[in-house]
């Protein structure tokens, strides 16, 4: 993990805990533990300028992407959270099997933005071309 600035508490997970967590989640199709990890008022806007509202519908979303989908894999290749110690910056290399076969890999850009319990109440999702 790259360089984190900003204050750490010791009793709480810091931001980019919870967005590493919250990936691994994602890894391994835990979307209980990523509900636990979503502003219940979460907005997720993607590279399509789709737009997902809302915990419910936002883990719906990622369990259709990532529920049929097989050998999901994806790489951190950078993380960087912003001094106001709510905005994390994530680069990831993203690869997985369609159930149709297909392979598709992605190179994204992530901007997570965590409320101050450190819940993420937002996330913007930018493809890497």
């Amino acid at each position: 993990m790259g360089p984190v600035a900003g204050e750490v508490h010791r009793d709480e997970p810091g931001a980019a805990q919870v967005v590493m967590a919250f990936l691994t989640c994602g890894g391994r199709r835990d979307f209980s533990g990523a509900k636990d990890l979503l502003d219940e008022n979460i907005t997720r806007m993607g590279p399509d300028g789709d737009v997902k509202s809302g915990r419910d519908e936002y883990l719906a979303y990622l369990e259709s992407v990532l529920g049929e989908a097989r050998d999901y894999r994806y790489e951190v290749r950078r993380c960087a959270v912003a001094e106001d110690g709510l905005t994390v910056l994530v680069e990831i290399e993203e690869g997985l099997t369609q159930a149709d076969g297909t392979e598709l890999a992605v190179n994204e850009a992530m901007i997570f933005d965590l409320t101050p319990g450190h819940r993420i109440r937002r996330l913007s999702v930018y493809t890497k071309v």
